[in-house]
């Protein structure tokens, strides 16, 4: 009786393909699908930078040799400590 239910769930599953259970896929096609779902994000982000660093040079802002020095601190009083231990301006 065991075989002849087995024989008859076989010929049920030739009749429905679609409901027979799946391989688990290999670990060579889990690494192909993994490197085709890296690439896309690759792509995706390099657009992105692509267009923040358009968007960036359209508001780029000049500035002069003078604004550039002051902005560094080159004009800004600098102090030293001497003998005393007081700070002095130089």
């Amino acid at each position: 009786m065991n075989q002849s239910l087995n024989d008859q769930l076989r010929e049920w599953l030739k009749q429905h393909p679609e409901l027979t259970p799946k391989k688990p896929p290999t670990i060579k096609e889990q690494v192909k699908e993994w490197k085709q779902q890296a690439r896309e994000i690759k792509e995706h982000s390099k657009k992105k930078k692509k267009r923040d660093f358009e968007q960036k040079q359209g508001n780029f802002e000049s500035l002069s040799e003078s604004d550039i020095k002051y902005l560094m601190g080159l004009y800004r009083p600098t102090y030293s400590r001497k003998k005393g231990g007081a700070f002095k301006q130089r």
